[in-house]
């Protein structure tokens, strides 16, 4: 499974508080529309953002969800709203990215697995929320939409959006920066050596800053030790995984999203009976 991951910002931040900042980033503008892009670190350095990266941001201090749950809760039987289709923790990072920088952040991740979720931050409250999910309809089926909270109109639905794989990547970028007729999926590729029109459809990206993650002298010594707990750990991740895939091959619709911990312990749960049982063997068999 692929995953983008965008943090779009409409002004630069400022240094001091970029180089706090512990899992590392480069910061790009994109200079036909003006807006930045805060991406992984890479190394090395790329010339253009890598928004399949992985973006490790630390939560902080949790902004307060309870308005917009409510609303979700109360949206009523014709919509099927899915756990895995609403993301806390992507408005959580967005909250704290925005309480460091001191100004809005916009999170934005798509999916190939039915998942597309925006949230945008300003001042620890949740000022835009837009994700996609299904209108639940008996004769015709589940149709395709995209739910919308604001605090000033409350969640909203939006039937029939844009199919684009970045569709709804795009509309929150023009909803919250009025900024339109970006090509998303041409962002996530490198652009043609010739011609100006194809360039700029691809994104006119200039790196204005970066640094790498601020790794502790702990970290650095306990590094070997997590390669070795993450070798001895494969085994049951990967078995997790497989009963992960079997599981939702049986029943799409509990569709959930587990993390790599989760998958730990889901294998180690199918893997814990066999693997006493060799044990207890092997011991009897020494004596």
């Amino acid at each position: 499974m692929w995953r983008s991951h965008f943090v779009v910002l409409a002004e630069a931040p400022d240094a001091a508080a970029l180089a706090r900042l512990v899992d590392g980033y480069q910061l790009f503008r994109e200079t036909r529309t003006g807006l930045f892009y805060l991406a992984a670190f890479t190394q090395p350095l790329r010339r253009r953002p890598d928004f399949g990266g992985l973006l490790e941001r630390t939560i902080g201090p949790r902004i307060d969800l309870a308005p917009v749950l409510r609303q979700i809760a109360a949206a009523g039987d014709g919509v099927a709203i899915r756990p895995h289709e609403f993301n806390a923790d992507l408005i959580q990072q967005a909250a704290s990215l925005a309480q460091h920088l001191a100004i809005p952040v916009l999170a934005i991740e798509v999916t190939d697995d039915e998942y597309a979720m925006a949230a945008m931050v300003d001042r620890g409250e949740l000022r835009y929320l837009r994700f996609r999910t299904e209108l639940v309809n008996d004769a015709d089926g589940a149709t395709l939409a995209e739910a919308v909270y604001r605090p000033e109109t409350g969640l909203t639905l939006v039937p029939g959006p844009s199919e684009e794989i970045y569709g709804l990547a795009q509309t929150a970028i023009a909803d919250v920066f009025g900024v339109g007729g970006l090509d998303l999926y041409r962002y996530c590729e490198d652009p043609p050596s010739a011609g100006k029109a194809a360039r700029e459809r691809h994104g006119l990206f200039k790196r204005v800053g970066q640094a790498p993650p601020h790794v502790s002298l702990a970290d650095r010594l306990l590094r070997p030790l997590r390669h070795v707990a993450t070798r001895l750990a494969l085994p049951f991740i990967l078995t997790g995984m497989l009963v992960y895939v079997l599981i939702n091959s049986a029943s799409p619709r509990a569709r959930d999203n587990l993390g790599g911990n989760q998958m730990f312990l889901l294998g180690l749960a199918v893997l814990a009976i066999p693997v006493a049982l060799v044990w207890l063997i092997v011991r009897a068999l020494s004596g």
